[in-house]
């Protein structure tokens, strides 16, 4: 799977780790920002094949960014990685438009596994 990747979580190092994991899967991050208003300034720029979205952060949530990331960059898809409640958060952030979520595992290793079946889905 090779596709252009923007990933918005406010932890550094989670993105590093995740950058780690998803780049040798053929997976390019080609962006990374700490909250929602960088995570649209960048997707506009960049107009990436997926934005990689967390909801909880400081600043402009992920919640938030989501329909304006829907608006902005219609040709990109939304995958929200999040500690949230799947059952509760899933449903809402696909009535905003994201394409899949992925509940924030403990073992990042398995983030390319389930990034595919969210996109394939």
């Amino acid at each position: 799977m090779s596709c252009r990747i923007i990933l918005c979580d406010d932890e550094p190092n989670y993105r590093f780790l995740l950058r780690a994991v998803l780049e040798p899967e053929g997976m390019e991050v080609v962006g990374e920002a700490g909250d929602g208003r960088e995570c649209l300034a960048l997707a506009e720029q960049l107009q990436p094949d997926y934005i990689v979205l967390d909801l909880n952060m400081p600043g402009m949530d992920g919640m938030t960014a989501l329909p304006m990331l829907r608006e902005l960059v219609p040709g990109s898809e939304v995958v929200v990685l999040s500690t949230a409640a799947p059952e509760e958060a899933a449903a809402e952030t696909k009535r905003l438009g994201a394409r899949g979520f992925v509940h924030k595992p403990a073992d990042i290793f398995s983030v390319p596994g389930a990034l595919r079946a969210a996109i394939a889905a």
